[in-house]
């Protein structure tokens, strides 16, 4: 009996120990918080991916401290497989990011009821039960770039290079317009906006040949709200010694001479924001809801370059149109329509 005992005692110690030492798989086993799903842009595209991985996804894991995967998709046809292996690891929140995911999104959702899903930049026409989906007004954003872009400009000749068209792409494309008219309009100037699409996300080879012909053509700043092919426009400012602005994130640093600024889209806080909302319940919950989001609510901005070009008083003009935005004495346009009706009312 003695020698049972000791030899139990024993057993206990060595497992112990081997806890200690090596970790226990159940004890040491950390759940996964959130597993986000990226479109085909990737973590590295320099703009809205990247966004939402570095701003938002890392943000989430440092403050709360807690386990977050991502998975990468390369083709189109990655997305609902890649957002149901999320699933399938059961975070408390699988995100996606961009609105090529909404398909994919819904129809995995319905699959699996008790799952909580976020998609950003996208508004569903129907609210689905399991679903938050985050809109932003990057028209409102893109105002203010146009206005800029218009009072920088040497020659009067602006361009803008969009990714695919899509009702996303055209809020950035008519606030841009809306903006660089605004300033036409109020001093007087002449302003002419080419704008172009890509038809891709990734094709910096086609967002440099596109910018190419714009140079040349006398555009002197493009505006480029096309992801990782802006990185080709970039390019091609550089090789023209002219100016590029950029979308979704701050990437000034990145050419402080060439970037005049970038439209901004917080996509990191407001992931972060919601994502700290599940994690204070500490209980499960579902959510359904379709968020738009603006600069009234700090989620799209404007982020200046260090170019001496951009003066302290140009500063203060966007400031103030800011302002005017946010306490609604105009609205922003965001398709070709609501365009022509801020153009019609300018001109009274």
């Amino acid at each position: 009996m003695l020698t049972k005992r000791l030899n139990t005692v024993i057993l206990s110690a060595v497992t112990l120990a081997s806890c200690v030492f090596s970790g226990c798989a159940n004890s040491q086993k950390k759940e996964v918080f959130a597993v986000m799903v990226t479109d085909v842009g990737g973590i590295t595209d320099q703009a809205f991916n990247q966004a939402a991985y570095e701003d938002g996804l890392m943000r989430i894991e440092k403050e709360l401290n807690v386990e977050v995967k991502y998975i990468d998709s390369t083709q189109n046809a990655d997305y609902l497989s890649n957002i149901n292996k999320a699933a399938d690891q059961e975070p408390k929140i699988v995100w996606g990011v961009g609105n090529k995911l909404a398909d994919a999104m819904e129809e995995s959702a319905k699959n699996n009821k008790n799952q909580q899903y976020g998609l950003i930049d996208y508004t569903y026409p129907t609210v689905n039960p399991n679903i938050i989906s985050i809109s932003f007004k990057d028209n409102e954003s893109s105002f203010l770039v146009g206005y800029l872009a218009a009072a920088l400009s040497q020659t009067g000749k602006l361009g803008f290079i969009g990714g695919i068209e899509s009702d996303n792409i055209d809020r950035f494309e008519w606030g841009y317009k809306a903006g660089a008219k605004y300033y036409a309009q109020e001093n007087n100037k002449n302003i002419i906006v080419s704008a172009q699409y890509a038809n891709s996300f990734t094709d910096q080879a086609k967002g440099k040949d596109i910018a190419n012909k714009m140079y040349v053509d006398g555009c002197d700043i493009i505006y480029s709200a096309a992801g990782a092919v802006g990185l080709g426009v970039l390019e091609s400012s550089k090789e023209h010694n002219l100016y590029f602005m950029g979308a979704d994130r701050d990437q000034t640093s990145i050419d402080p001479q060439h970037i005049l600024a970038c439209s901004l889209k917080n996509i990191g806080n407001v992931m972060f924001t919601t994502s700290k909302g599940i994690y204070d319940q500490k209980e499960p919950r579902v959510i359904g809801e379709n968020r738009n989001l603006g600069l009234s609510d700090d989620a799209v901005g404007i982020a200046f370059g260090s170019n001496k070009l951009i003066t302290d008083e140009i500063k203060n003009k966007i400031e103030e149109l800011k302002n005017k935005i946010i306490s609604n004495e105009f609205a922003i346009p965001y398709d070709k329509a609501s365009y022509d009706e801020f153009i019609a009312k300018l001109g009274k």
